[in-house]
């Protein structure tokens, strides 16, 4: 070892060949902390970080007691962990014949979290899983350890994966299905967009359903060497779409439930968890309590391993007590002493049935907590979200975001709260549920209601800056915290990791009658769920928000939501009831002589009545919706507008009028500021020209606005540009361009659920293939365009569907359908545009 005061532990590091970054993973240190140390800017670590570094390096006895005499601590004694693995395994880590050389594709993900470097025993149940090793290469193997809670399963899958990694070169994925707690389920198509992402897929490419995600998992795994980690699983079905096809992959499961499907139908191969025995627990133990106390103390020890039952939760959190200074006697009595913990019991941990009170546990450490850090722990149990951010947490007890990091501290050192990445906590399901009882018990109702109207009223203020910041000329109120985001960016972060939780806010507010804040929220977020095409969590949001405006009698809050639950229904393709609701909003509107209500009802009224074909009736509705615009000042509704209006004259084939719509709207949208509609009247502005054979002009318009909607987080006007490129590609002879982008503007559309879009590109990709000479799947794609046309009533689609299919079996040769599906398209009414009509019936003729 170096004699040099810096470069002991920096030389250590590099023999093992590992980074910063890596050791401090598996010592579950900061990387920052690390570097303090190998730099000298920390000169005595904690005896503690040394033990927990040479566990990580894999040290001998000897190296690691020179390794902690270099930095002026004393050598390890028997109670210190084990020098080759925190884990102490049975043997040598196992090694697979071929496994070693696989190299690794890129960057390979890395997602298991940090093994405790508390960890002891489980021989057994290691030795077990290790032996499941021996016929990886062979089949897929899913290992699934299941027990009791608090037994330790996520403890013991995290200690072997971090193991066994090395022997999975292609990565490692991990997600919490959270099988048991107050919150739902992880839904696996959530679980699989992130792993897909990791995996390097970006996440505008997606698919939108179950099946199709996990066939992709499947695909992107094949032939790799991957360890897949599934934590807290409720059933086996929450776990099938999640598991990898690769016999090189192996799955490891940890729930509270036996899995038996897992088993029988997936040939899963189960790991019971039962409670330490007695020598493990104790070593359990005495990795918080020195030897001496354990010795001395032996009535008091044998008490708490009693009371604990075998759990490795309850010993740990005893042991940070013991560990704080509480004695040994005292911590026994207070685990034994009814009055002093909570009555309810957990599930039997073993045969005999003794009852496990892991919330007696909770209670001594919640009771050493002081009372500003305890009304915190208690409060974050009405958060209805799965996570939040110091901020929400400091609305909840109304503290300073400077007071909040310091409790915020208190409770993730006692292990009470779990900090992730990003800023964000969460609660472990069970502490979450004792933090629900403890409120219940000891904040009285006008105090919990007063803390979760404190949290939406942050979510909304918060909610209403980032609005504000994705259209600052929207005409809204400028809001008290206009100035929270400095950029547009920093906006849509925030809305896009908060989005589940402004929703479970809002359902959690209309729960308990906060019919006002509801409507708030609704009229807040509905920019940014339409920018970001979330049409589904639209519907939810706004379908509150009709209840609770309904409920408050305000008829004005009413029309409102029924035009944005109006616009979200007709982005699913759901247009029969965008019609309803729509024309329920402009009666109400004209009731109130509302222009504005009115305006707006109209405005979508009219791009749904274009969808279901009724062109005159949508010419109609925008001319009055602009009307009233111009008369109440809105700029900003006049450019929408009249970009609909030139789209409708567009399909009419009014070229030349369609062109001074488009070009008025985006200097409309310019003066105003309205980036989204200036990007999709460039986009129309390039189908005028597309229309007029200039492709290379109307590839320069489509390509502005792609960046434009990139830039705004705009899915719907990503989704259409990118098909359009399509187009235009196709014209310009570019098959191989033109594919690609047809297929990246299918994956925004199932993603997003933009059915109208979906059917646009599937009628392109099916004269792609037509053209590229394979006209049997042009029959397919275009077959699968009809059905979904006609299931959403989208005319223009349905019948350009039915030309395709005319176009592709007059390639098969088969001319009676061809001029049956001709005849179709042609009959439709109305559906295809006058110049697409003049062109199926130039086909008719030639069919003779």
């Amino acid at each position: 070892m170096s004699e040099r005061s810096t470069g002991a532990l920096a030389e250590l590091r590099r023999a093992a060949g590992v980074t910063q970054e890596e050791l401090a993973e598996r010592c579950g240190m900061s990387a920052r902390g690390i570097s303090a140390i190998e730099c000298g800017q920390v000169r005595r670590p904690h005896r503690r970080s040394l033990l927990a570094i040479a566990a990580a390096l894999g040290l001998a006895a000897a190296d690691r007691d020179r390794l902690l005499g270099h930095y002026g601590r004393c050598p390890a004694g028997p109670a210190d962990p084990a020098p080759a693995t925190a884990a102490e395994p049975a043997g040598p880590a196992p090694t697979i014949e071929g496994l070693a050389d696989v190299a690794p594709v890129g960057w390979p993900p890395a997602q298991l979290p940090a093994a405790t470097a508390s960890f002891v025993g489980r021989r057994a149940e290691t030795a077990r899983l290790d032996a499941l090793l021996t016929g990886l290469g062979a089949a897929m193997t899913i290992v699934a350890v299941d027990g009791a809670g608090g037994l330790g399963k996520s403890t013991l899958a995290l200690q072997w994966a971090h193991r066994v990694r090395h022997l999975f070169p292609d990565g490692q994925l991990y997600a919490n299905l959270r099988g048991y707690g107050p919150t739902p389920p992880a839904d696996p198509t959530a679980v699989l967009a992130r792993f897909l992402t990791a995996l390097g897929i970006p996440a505008a490419r997606l698919p939108a359903d179950l099946e199709t995600r996990s066939a992709l998992l499947r695909s992107r795994l094949a032939d790799r060497r991957v360890l897949v980690v599934l934590d807290d699983a409720r059933t086996a079905d929450q776990v099938r779409p999640l598991l990898p096809g690769s016999p090189g992959c192996l799955v490891l499961v940890t729930s509270r439930n036996r899995l038996v499907g897992l088993s029988v139908h997936e040939g899963a191969h189960r790991v019971p968890l039962g409670p330490l025995p007695g020598a493990e627990a104790r070593a359990l133990l005495g990795r918080f309590v020195q030897p001496d106390r354990l010795d001395g103390e032996q009535a008091a020890v044998a008490r708490i391993l009693h009371e604990c039952a075998g759990l490795p939760l309850a010993i740990s959190l005893v042991g940070e007590l013991a560990s704080g200074g509480r004695s040994l006697p005292e911590v026994a009595a207070g685990l034994a002493d009814q009055r002093t913990r909570l009555q309810l019991l957990d599930r039997s941990a073993d045969e005999t049935d003794r009852p496990v009170s892991l919330r007696a546990v909770f209670s001594w450490s919640y009771l050493a907590l002081g009372a500003p850090a305890a009304r915190l722990f208690r409060l974050l149990a009405l958060h209805p979200g799965p996570d939040f951010d110091a901020a929400a947490a400091a609305a909840l007890v109304d503290e300073s975001p400077a007071g909040i990091g310091a409790l915020l501290t208190v409770l993730t050192g006692g292990h009470l709260l779990e900090e992730r990445a990003g800023g964000r906590y969460d609660l472990h399901e069970l502490l979450r549920s004792y933090a629900a009882e403890l409120c219940r018990r000891d904040d009285p109702e006008p105090a919990r209601r007063a803390a979760q109207g404190r949290l939406l009223d942050h979510y909304l203020r918060t909610a209403a800056a980032a609005d504000h910041r994705l259209d600052p000329y929207g005409g809204s109120p400028v809001p008290a915290d206009a100035d929270r985001f400095g950029e547009l960016a920093d906006a849509m972060r925030w809305l896009a990791a908060e989005r589940t939780n402004l929703l479970a806010v809002a359902r959690s507010a209309a729960a308990r009658g906060e019919d006002d804040r509801v409507c708030r929220l609704s009229e807040t977020l509905w920019r940014y769920l339409h920018q970001v095409a979330a049409h589904e969590d639209a519907v939810v949001l706004h379908g509150e928000a009709l209840a609770a405006a309904r409920r408050l009698g305000d008829r004005g809050r009413e029309a409102t939501a029924l035009t944005l639950l109006g616009t979200a229904r007709h982005r699913l393709g759901d247009n029969e009831q965008a019609l309803a609701l729509l024309e329920r909003a402009l009666a109400l509107g004209a009731e109130l002589d509302d222009p504005m209500i009115g305006a707006r009802a109209l405005d979508y009224l009219g791009l749904v009545r274009a969808s279901v074909g009724d062109l005159p009736g949508a010419v109609e509705a925008h001319q009055q919706a602009l009307d009233r615009y111009r008369r109440i000042g809105h700029r900003a509704g006049e450019a929408q507008t009249v970009n609909n209006l030139g789209l409708v004259c567009w399909r009419s084939d009014r070229s030349e009028e369609a062109l001074r719509h488009f070009t008025r709207a985006r200097e409309l949208a310019r003066a105003v500021g309205d980036a989204a509609t200036e990007a999709g009247s460039t986009n129309n502005i390039g189908l005028i020209l597309r229309g007029l054979g200039r492709y290379e002009q109307a590839r320069d318009h489509f390509e502005q606005a792609l960046a434009q909607a990139r830039d705004l987080g705009h899915r719907e006007g990503e989704g259409f540009a990118t098909c359009n490129l399509g187009i235009v590609s196709a014209l310009l002879g570019e098959h191989a361009a033109a594919q690609r982008y047809q297929r990246e503007a299918l994956a925004i559309a199932r993603s997003t659920g933009m059915r109208e879009l979906e059917v646009s590109v599937l009628n392109q990709l099916g004269r792609l293939a037509e053209l590229t000479g394979d006209p049997a799947e042009a029959v397919e794609l275009h077959t699968r365009a009809l059905r979904l046309g006609e299931r959403i009533d989208e005319a223009h689609g349905r019948a350009v569907a039915l030309d395709g299919l005319g176009r592709a079996y007059r390639a098969l040769g088969d001319r009676a359908a061809a001029r049956r599906h001709f005849e179709q398209a042609l009959a439709a009414r109305p559906g295809l545009r006058p110049v697409e009509a003049d062109e199926v019936r130039a086909l008719l003729t030639g069919l003779g």
